[in-house]
This record gives structure tokens, sequence and C-alpha cells, in this order.
């Protein structure tokens, strides 16, 4: 976590972490709201599992969709095993906001995913969309962290 050149994405010299307040509010909020998202996301299925069962009822059995169901969560929490501190160490060589970009892509084209697979009722696409989710659900977390102890020092 050492101080790496800036990026493009980085704070630039004009703006640094401890010169603005108006500016490090702004980080807060949308670090909140990146967590918030990414917590919703994740959670969904649950909101919905009467009606995603309700959807698949043509296709799945009660047995089957519940198994499936679980899967959704195994093939999210799979590449968080280990993933967080792969992508911890990406965060400093590539730098926070870069990484805090790469993630949210990584989460929203999985989101996008989950939609459309649940939408053509295509389960194991649902569950490679889960997959793609969780390769960015916690990283994002790490980076936000890093990017938030970058922003409120002191």
């Amino acid at each position: 976590l050492l101080h790496k050149t800036p990026s493009s994405f980085e704070p630039s010299t004009t703006v640094t972490p401890s010169s603005n307040t108006k500016t490090r509010w702004i980080v807060l909020l949308l670090s909140s709201v990146i967590i918030m998202s990414t917590t919703y996301c994740i959670d969904n299925p649950a909101a919905l599992h009467d009606q995603l069962e309700a959807h698949f009822a043509e296709k799945l059995t009660a047995t089957s969709y519940e198994y499936y169901y679980n899967l959704l969560y195994t093939t999210y929490s799979s590449p968080n095993i280990l993933l967080p501190i792969f992508n911890g160490l990406l965060i400093d060589k590539l730098g926070v906001s870069t990484m805090i970009i790469i993630l949210t892509v990584i989460l929203t084209a999985g989101q996008f995913l989950f939609a459309f697979a649940a939408a053509t009722l295509n389960t194991n696409l649902m569950l490679l969309a889960r997959f793609v989710y969780g390769i960015g659900g916690e990283s994002v977390g790490v980076a936000l962290l890093v990017l938030i102890g970058k922003w409120f020092r002191g």
C-alpha cells in the first residue's frame, strides 16, 4: 500500500486526498454507493426466491430449484476464497482507482449476465454470471478500503 505513481484516475496534484473536504465527502459517498450496490446484488436472489421459483417452475422441480438456488451463493463465494489476496497485490501494482474501475466493470458484467440468464431461463449461465460477479465482489470492498484509507488519513 505504498505510494505509487498516480495514474490518470488517481487524485491529481491539485486535488490531493487531504486538500479538499468536499471532494473527500464525494469519495466517501461514491464508495458507500458501490458497497451498497454490491451488497444489494449479492443478496438479490434471496429477496427474489419465491419469484425466481415461480419463474423457473416449468423448467425445474422444487428440489432442483433449491439446489440451483443454493449454488448461486456457492458460485459467488468460490472465487472469494483467494481472489481478494491476489487482487490486493494488483491494487498495489496497478493502483487503487484502476482496480476499482476494473472490478466494478466485472461486477456490472456479472450482474447483467445474471439478469439475461434469468430472463432466458438459463440456469448454467446464471451460475457462470454469479461466478463472474464473485470475481469482483469482495475484492472491490478491499479496494474501497484502500481508497478510503488514502483519502481519510489523520
